[in-house]
């Protein structure tokens, strides 16, 4: 009896299964968890948050693995390089929603406590950041690399590799003085989390985007590697380009930060007495 081959033709493909997914959720669980508990107790365990963190960029990246070698074996197809971008697009629109609830609480709580009362925001007692210092700086660097991110991706498609990895490094060397310099930040801080609405607003917002440039630079670091080894091209360049779109993702948002965050509530009294005590 003859045994035909029957050569594989789904447009989909079929997820393995896999422990990362629920291993990525239990080690932001556990940052989240030390984030609160920070704020309630007023104490931070340093080496929860930096065993957690590590832990959650550690399975992220062998969870990216696994997905770069099911690619290269040619699992992704057409459609399933489609859902992939989809896919992509929901999360960062998922993202948006994320900051924009904290925004929105920063927002509200700020004219909670001006309408109707005499309170001071920021509450008495806490010196808000000076805006044209450190938060400019990095504002200027974040929007510089997102320059050379753009540069390096436009590169990709003329198959020049080697500028394609220079805009790449100067990117990751960019988002790295940004985490340096907001570090540096926190250390000369006026006020902690603990101090009030402001305060815990103020860190989990500025902190969880801290979080993201994190990401972002890994994501960049993983995409030079593939570049090197030639699995980046003119043709097959989806991975680069959603990393790409993460960096500007965190771009405007570090932009809409400053502005929201540091800008308008270090001029908030003047700007509640002109737009609404008139």
């Amino acid at each position: 009896m003859t045994h035909l081959k029957i050569k594989d033709v789904r447009p989909f493909h079929y997820v393995r299964t896999s422990p990362w997914p629920i291993m990525t959720s239990l080690s932001i669980i556990t940052i989240l968890i030390t984030s609160m508990e920070a704020t309630l107790a007023r104490t931070l365990n340093v080496n929860w948050v930096i065993i957690s963190t590590a832990l959650t960029l550690s399975i992220i990246f062998i969870w990216w693995r696994d997905i770069t070698r099911e690619s290269n074996s040619g699992q992704h197809r057409i459609r399933t390089t489609k859902s992939i971008r989809m896919r992509i697009i929901l999360f960062i629109t998922s993202e948006v929603c994320f900051f924009f609830g904290f925004f929105w609480s920063f927002f509200w709580v700020a004219f909670e406590h001006k309408i109707g009362s005499s309170i001071q925001w920021p509450p008495s007692g806490i010196l808000a950041f000076n805006p044209y210092r450190v938060p400019l700086l990095n504002r200027r660097i974040l929007l510089t690399s997102g320059v050379t991110v753009t540069w390096s991706h436009k590169i990709i498609y003329y198959n020049n590799h080697k500028e394609a990895i220079y805009g790449i490094v100067i990117t990751i060397i960019l988002g790295l003085v940004f985490t340096i310099f907001q570090l540096y930040e926190y250390n000369s801080r006026f006020f902690s989390i603990s101090d009030s609405v402001y305060g815990a607003l103020f860190f989990i917002i500025t902190g969880f985007h801290g979080v993201h440039v994190l990401v972002g630079t890994i994501m960049l670091i993983y995409r030079i590697k593939r570049i090197i080894i030639g699995q980046i091209n003119s043709k097959h360049h989806n991975n680069a380009e959603f990393a790409i779109w993460y960096w500007h993702f965190v771009d405007i948002v570090w932009l809409i930060l400053y502005l929201w965050v540091y800008w308008w509530h270090y001029y908030f009294d003047i700007l509640y007495r002109i737009f609404y005590c008139k």
